[in-house]
């Protein structure tokens, strides 16, 4: 079973990335291991967020070290950039959104790449 865990107050700074009131912190995965007589949670994704409430950065706490995905935005407040964790292992990518829920297109030798739905290539 997956637990969505919200969190109440923020802790995000100017300086520091971190939980903002009403976001999603982390999500927590309850499961019984073979032999065991009871469920335990482990977070399997944790998020940080700016004091605005944008996403930031998002990871999977089991990794270390940590391989975090990092979010930017533009001006309007929409997802400008975003970097993956997993670029050395898979190939960097990047896109740019324009809000119509554009998908990301990895690219594993150049670091351009054409978002699908947005018109630019």
């Amino acid at each position: 079973m997956l637990v969505f865990v919200y969190v109440t107050s923020t802790t995000a700074t100017g300086f520091a990335f971190g939980n903002h009131t009403g976001q999603v912190a982390q999500i927590k995965q309850w499961a019984t291991d073979p032999g065991a007589s009871a469920a335990t949670a482990t977070v399997v994704t944790q998020y940080a967020f700016d004091t605005a409430g944008r996403l930031r950065e998002e990871w999977d706490p089991r990794i270390s070290p940590g391989l975090k995905t990092a979010y930017t935005y533009g001006s309007a407040g929409r997802t400008a950039r975003g970097r993956s964790a997993f670029a050395a292992r898979r190939g960097p990518w990047w896109g740019r959104c324009d809000g119509r829920g554009a998908r990301y297109r990895q690219q594993p030798v150049q670091l351009k790449a054409a978002v699908e739905g947005s018109g630019n290539a």
